[in-house]
């Protein structure tokens, strides 16, 4: 079972590199301006999420009928993705409020 589905990502892996290199240049550059503006989208919800989040919480929903953040601590199983976005977005910015 292993075996097929590391077969499986080598293909599809494949398949995505192939599609890739196929993309005229102009659409590698419309792609980086999009993927440049899903990033700075991101960052601005970030920093806002950063201001409402309460000390020692971490986020791990919304609830747009109550217009409130659903919090948890660092025991919940998703607890981690939140300040690994946060690195990436760092990475990506330098910016040092991301970081910190």
């Amino acid at each position: 079972m292993k075996k097929n589905t590391t077969y499986k990502i080598s293909i599809t892996i494949a398949v995505l590199f192939i599609f890739l290199q196929a993309f005229p240049q102009s659409s590698k550059k419309e792609m980086q301006k999009m993927v440049d503006e899903d990033l700075q989208l991101a960052v601005k919800q970030y920093k806002y999420m950063q201001k409402i989040l309460p000390a020692g919480n971490l986020p791990r929903s919304y609830d747009s009928v109550k217009n409130e953040l659903i919090v948890s601590g660092s025991d919940w199983w998703c607890s981690g993705f939140y300040p690994g976005t946060l690195w990436y977005l760092y990475e990506y910015t330098k910016d040092e409020s991301l970081k910190t």
